[in-house]
């Protein structure tokens, strides 16, 4: 038998505790003296007031608003006493004003309190279905794809009857009527939980709030005892029993709701959710380049991954990942990605981790060396006003030199870059079109116009193997190179143009006496330089960050 549905999902669990205390709490019981029960009257009269309100609708907001208003209007300090919370990701045209209010869903669902997502919707009861492709790759692990119907009543309208109050729209009441029938029924037979999704729009708010809930058709709902059950003739310690038990299955139903939430709190993910943090503190002709600039990703090891997830943060949206490589158990220890990838292609991982960051960026994969590649490469610079730029992070010599070559006759710019002496320092070139020399014309002009390194001869060694490039060092350098990348990258972007062009980095500082250049051994010690080839030719010189 399905389960009764109201017209708000959360209004059961209300009427359930009210019924399950009123019953104990009915004006003859409380004259005959039954709050003399030893300690118990305190809580009598509080859960008395608490219900009688509900009652009697003294309520300044509905009470299956409650939940919607503590997630969506917290107050201060709530984070710490939240219990982990339970958000389902619902598309951009679920937005207030453009969407339709009755119709169908399916959603992924975690398994844990990670995001879930609506992969697609139809208005109506016969209305087109609409996908949403990005809801894939915003829900990870264990999932499961479940049904709903979503409705947005009108709120706040003055009538005789809550159902008056919320369906002022006849036919969006029988609408709603008919596919809640219908949904409840299917689910039922096949023993299968299905979601209702409630949307309010708020006086003076710009946007919907969503209240998901989950029903569950096999659970059976529990006989409630009354005092009548006891007949007129109950002694103290029947009532005492009674009122204990009652009252403890309410506090363990609401214990429930709290430390393990039954609903989602609906969030509309699109470009408005994320870019309202990302413009802080951003001039928006900034903003607008970034958004709008396209990244060539060749390499996608520990430093290529860090980079890309670093990229995605801060808002660029297109990107094109080429490697050929896969990741392995052992890999997990410096990678962006996790050993849930493992064995997959390293350019689907990265592609993943930006679309879970940002959703609407655009990223191509090649799935193949930079070398092997080039025949079929898709390379589509959209013109000068959309920013371009190719970075390098092979570390093989030879692969640095197709893609610094290949930017150049797209006159577009180029970054170059990978780690040296174990992982210590970061070494990376900037090549900006018409005025940087090319990673093949350094190769050409003497050794010494490249600062050396001990144990490095200037350039990447050729490796035998991707994973015997260079050895990477810790995480921590790894992820201090990215930041020290990512930045460059975002300064060629938006057209901030040092006088250098060749840049070491030494996150956790250099110890080896070989070392020339002072500043590397301070920690985040940077030693910058203008390679000779370049337009305006400038002395070599140290600066420490």
């Amino acid at each position: 038998m399905a389960p009764a549905i109201e017209p708000v999902g959360c209004w059961s669990m209300y009427h359930q505790l009210r019924d399950r205390s009123m019953c104990l709490l009915k004006p003859e019981a409380l004259s005959a003296g039954y709050t003399g029960v030893p300690d118990m009257g305190f809580w009598l009269k509080r859960a008395a007031g608490w219900f009688e309100g509900y009652v009697q609708g003294r309520w300044a907001i509905e009470p299956a608003l409650w939940h919607v208003v503590a997630l969506g209007r917290p107050g201060a300090g709530h984070r710490v006493n939240l219990p982990p919370m339970r958000l389902m990701g619902l598309p951009p045209a679920w937005r207030r004003g453009a969407f339709e209010r009755v119709g169908q869903f399916r959603a992924l669902v975690s398994s844990n309190e990670g995001l879930s997502a609506v992969k697609e919707w139809r208005p109506g009861i016969k209305g087109q279905w609409r996908h949403w492709a990005e809801a894939g790759n915003l829900v990870a692990g264990e999932r499961e794809e479940l049904q709903g119907i979503w409705l947005r009543p009108e709120v706040g309208v003055e009538r005789r009857s809550r159902r008056e109050r919320f369906f002022k729209d006849e036919r969006l009441w029988k609408q709603f009527l008919h596919l809640s029938k219908q949904l409840s029924e299917k689910s039922s037979k096949k023993q299968r939980r299905f979601l209702m999704a409630f949307g309010w729009d708020f006086a003076g708010e710009s946007d919907t709030t969503w209240l998901v809930d989950v029903f569950d058709p096999s659970l059976k709902p529990e006989p409630v005892r009354t005092l009548q059950d006891l007949g007129p003739n109950a002694s103290l310690e029947e009532l005492r029993a009674l009122v204990m038990d009652s009252l403890m299955d309410t506090l363990r139903e609401l214990q429930q709701v709290f430390e393990t939430p039954k609903s989602w709190s609906g969030i509309v993910l699109d470009d408005q959710t994320l870019d309202a943090r990302r413009r802080s503190g951003r001039q928006e002709a900034v903003h607008q380049r970034i958004s709008s600039a396209q990244v060539f990703l060749v390499g996608l090891g520990a430093l290529g991954s860090e980079v890309a997830h670093l990229l995605a943060q801060e808002g660029v949206g297109n990107f094109l990942l080429v490697d050929a490589d896969l990741l392995m158990p052992g890999n997990v220890a410096r990678h962006r990605a996790n050993l849930a990838d493992a064995g997959r292609p390293k350019v689907v991982a990265v592609q993943q981790d930006i679309q879970r960051i940002n959703p609407s960026a655009k990223v191509q994969v090649l799935e193949n060396w930079i070398d092997e590649q080039l025949p079929r490469l898709g390379w589509t610079p959209q013109g000068p006003d959309v920013p371009f730029v190719a970075v390098g992070l092979t570390g093989d010599e030879a692969s640095e030199h197709v893609l610094g070559e290949l930017a150049t006759h797209h006159q577009q710019h180029c970054l170059h870059a990978w780690m040296e002496m174990d992982g210590q320092v970061l070494r990376l070139f900037r090549v900006l079109s018409g005025k940087d020399p090319t990673l093949l014309q350094l190769s050409r002009e003497p050794q010494s116009s490249i600062p050396p390194l001990p144990r490095s001869s200037g350039l990447a060694v050729p490796p035998r193997e991707c994973a015997e490039t260079v050895l990477p060092g810790s995480a921590g350098n790894i992820h201090a190179a990215a930041n020290f990348i990512a930045r460059m990258v975002l300064d060629v972007i938006t057209g901030r143009q040092d006088e250098e062009n060749h840049w070491l980095f030494a996150p956790d500082g250099v110890r080896d006496t070989e070392v020339e250049f002072s500043p590397l051994r301070s920690r985040y010690g940077v030693a910058s330089f203008r390679l000779s080839g370049s337009r305006s030719l400038a002395a070599p010189h140290g600066t420490a960050a």
